[in-house]
């Protein structure tokens, strides 16, 4: 899929430079430009977006591994939206034999149903989600009906709840700093807070469908959206700090 991406970006990059040749300039075309620079930013993510990739970010953390069926989803899907992009800019030319994006097209549609549709995977991403977090929440459920027998677990959560309400650094975020190269504290940073405010939304609405949630596509299919966000950033960040320290190292 990150082949076709690539050979996506090709023909565009050929027709712009043809439009140059032509004194089009594509400076001033906006919505040009963004549909090219869209499709170049689907390029890097599906191209890191790998297993061993998923996987680093993920070692140590054996309960989070269902996310790794963010990766079908998130590729089958930049893919097609890098092919139709390509054949917008391309315009009638798209549909032409002579130009494979046609049958591109065609083939690629097949990756959004091949490996379970993409609207199962995506069910299957969210509810095995906050299956782990209702056996958090389980299990603090349990503590409150023992408080004095629990109080250092009460006290963590409050602890954490407290630190999260002032705005104060937490271990999760000291632990994503500590992890990437400097130049990437703030993007890190970022991701560390959307893991916060993710696991926060979670809780919210275990509170309010209990076990009902299983019923709710709709929530699901936007919890899903949020986890495959976050697990992009994760691995795209993963990536970016191992390649600026070797640039860096080198130089």
């Amino acid at each position: 899929m990150a082949n076709a991406v690539l050979c996506c970006e090709g023909d565009s990059a050929s027709l712009m430079t043809m439009a140059a040749k032509f004194h089009i300039e594509i400076d001033h075309e906006e919505i040009l430009q963004a549909q090219a620079f869209l499709n170049r930013c689907d390029l890097p993510d599906a191209a890191q977006r790998t297993f061993s990739d998923l996987l680093k970010v993920f070692r140590g953390m054996e309960s989070l591994l269902h996310l790794l069926y963010t990766l079908p989803v998130f590729a089958s899907e930049a893919a097609w939206f890098t092919v139709d992009e390509a054949i917008q800019i391309l315009g009638g030319m798209g549909f032409m034999k002579d130009c494979p994006l046609e049958r591109l097209l065609r083939d690629l549609r097949i990756f959004r149903i091949f490996e379970g549709t993409n609207d199962i995977l995506r069910l299957f991403i969210a509810l095995t989600g906050i299956q782990h977090a209702g056996l958090h929440l389980r299990e603090l459920q349990a503590a409150l009906k023992n408080p004095m027998g629990n109080l250092g677990v009460l006290l963590n959560v409050v602890s954490k709840r407290t630190k999260d309400s002032l705005g104060v650094t937490s271990e999760r975020e000291s632990a994503v700093i500590e992890n990437v190269h400097p130049n990437l504290h703030y993007s890190a940073l970022l991701l560390a807070k959307s893991v916060g405010l993710f696991g926060r939304a979670i809780e919210g609405l275990l509170r309010k469908y209990g076990k009902d949630i299983v019923e709710k596509q709709m929530h699901l299919w936007r919890v899903s959206n949020a986890a495959i966000d976050i697990v992009t950033m994760a691995a795209v960040l993963s990536r970016s700090s191992a390649s600026l320290q070797v640039v860096l190292a080198g130089i």
